[in-house]
């Protein structure tokens, strides 16, 4: 009986060994998953936008502007009832009406008049403004604005088109304009802070 245990001891040994191996070997391969597992993505705070999508800046427009190496010229600026805003040194500029891409370059072109050799400049247009939406959704109301918004995503935020939606049109108002503009779906150009949309019904 002993001989025939010893057997079934070293067999019981060897198992337990391999178990152990096992268990060591997954443990190491978790470790070394969660070492290369990506950082999980941080939610972007910020509601500043270097694009403008053709966008126009309009009295009241939030805007960062910075001027590499002048620090006198660059910091948070609102535009003023008049269309302007007013820099230090610099005085008013005529803003609205211009795109973030056309501010950059009138502030260029004044720095540059005032002595400023190749001045460069970044302007960050404040987008917190929201978008509207209209007619036939299931949620008519204001969406918070990002860059890339687009017809079929500010649809979404609404809930979807009623079953009266006319699905091949839409209107837009731009931001600081008056009167409506009719577009093809496929045909609409990008949204921009301030728009507002508005889905007919079919008739």
């Amino acid at each position: 009986m002993a001989r025939l245990n010893d057997p079934i001891a070293a067999v019981c040994r060897i198992s337990a060994r391999t178990a152990l191996l096992v268990l060591l070997a997954l443990g190491l391969a978790a470790c070394a998953l969660s070492d290369t597992e990506p950082a999980p993505d941080i939610p972007q705070t910020s509601s500043l936008s270097s694009t403008d999508g053709g966008y126009k800046l309009e009295p009241g427009d939030n805007l960062k502007v910075v001027v590499f190496g002048q620090d006198q010229f660059s910091g948070n600026y609102r535009i003023n009832p008049g269309g302007t805003v007013t820099f230090p040194q610099l005085g008013e500029v005529t803003v609205a009406g211009l795109t973030v891409r056309g501010m950059e370059a009138a502030l260029t072109e004044r720095l540059n008049q005032g002595g400023l050799d190749n001045p460069q400049v970044s302007v960050l247009l404040d987008i917190a403004k929201p978008v509207y939406v209209i007619g036939e959704v299931q949620r008519p109301g204001e969406y918070n604005f990002k860059q890339g918004l687009d017809l079929a995503g500010i649809v979404a935020l609404a809930g979807g088109y009623t079953r009266r939606a006319d699905t091949k049109m839409v209107y837009l108002t731009r931001s600081g304009q008056t009167g409506e503009r009719a577009y093809r779906v496929a045909e609409l150009p990008p949204l921009t802070p301030g728009d507002v949309i508005r889905v007919p019904d079919v008739r």
